[in-house]
């Protein structure tokens, strides 16, 4: 039986790596599902397709069965097996698979670092519970009272990141973000407040773009940049969306991605003067 699960990043890295490995070897699915009736261990062609794409949780054994037929050394293989250990961790946002629907929030907990441009709205990082609750009943009003707070908790789960592992965090908020009133004046004024500390974090910078600001390539809309350690997954661009987020990963993807980040970064007001701005509002 294979489990349905949510890969961590490292889990991610190893299913990449296994499809090239058997890319390497010039081995079609259907070969290694031929190669791996010998074993005793018969690994069919949609499931070595579904553990290459990460969407199934495999056993050992059919890693250990994948690394024979491809014919890695010892060494290597070692690696890739304690990494294959370490891969598959609960998390507690397995317990809201309808609200958090594909990888962004594991790839939040196990990113060194996020570069998070938001022109409209507070990161979802920075969030206080009442904010969150604003936005949460502003975009969905017929939601009842406990699916939002469902939903709030989500968030709060969500802002441990920020002090516990505690990834280098870079944001860049639009001026209207700190000026729309989402919750009333108590609420904006809370929140700003709870934005002054999380600035003083020292993973944490941040910067505001101005109404005066020049015209940037953030115009187009917010965006998130994921970036993990070296070797172990490529960097990620996710844009959120009223149904599903995107998720950005081919190197041109990045690259426009990368290019934008700068110039909107570029665009914003160094961090002493953005944090005054805030500390003015507050």
């Amino acid at each position: 039986m294979v489990a349905a699960h949510t890969p961590t990043v490292i889990g991610r890295h190893v299913a990449l790596r296994l499809r090239a490995l058997r890319e390497a070897t010039g081995l079609s699915f259907a070969d290694v599902e031929r190669l791996s009736k010998p074993s005793g261990n018969k690994i069919g062609e949609q499931k070595v397709r579904r553990i290459e794409r990460a969407e199934v949780r495999p056993e050992r054994t059919d890693i250990e069965t994948l690394l024979g037929i491809y014919g890695v050394p010892y060494a290597e293989a070692k690696v890739i097996l304690e990494q294959f250990d370490l891969s598959w961790q609960s998390g507690w946002w397995l317990s809201y698979p309808d609200i958090v629907v594909g990888p962004f929030v594991s790839f939040e907990r196990e990113a060194e670092q996020i570069r998070t441009w938001q022109p409209y709205v507070f990161p979802g990082l920075f969030q206080t519970d009442a904010y969150a609750w604003a936005m949460v009943t502003a975009g969905m009003p017929h939601i009842s009272e406990e699916e939002a707070e469902r939903r709030v908790r989500v968030r709060a789960e969500r802002r441990t990141v920020v002090t516990g592992k505690a990834p280098q965090i870079h944001a860049v908020l639009g001026e209207a973000a700190l000026r729309q009133a989402i919750g009333g004046e108590d609420v904006m004024r809370r929140q700003l407040r709870h934005l002054l500390e999380v600035a003083e974090l020292p993973n944490v910078t941040l910067q505001v773009l101005p109404f005066s600001a020049r015209a940037h390539a953030g115009l187009t809309g917010p965006s998130v940049i994921l970036s993990f350690a070296e070797g172990i997954f490529h960097d990620v661009v996710y844009v959120d969306g009223p149904g599903a987020g995107w998720y950005g990963e081919t190197e041109r993807d990045l690259e426009v991605f990368t290019l934008l980040w700068g110039d909107v970064a570029d665009a914003a007001l160094p961090p002493e003067d953005s944090v005054a701005i805030v500390a003015a509002l507050a």
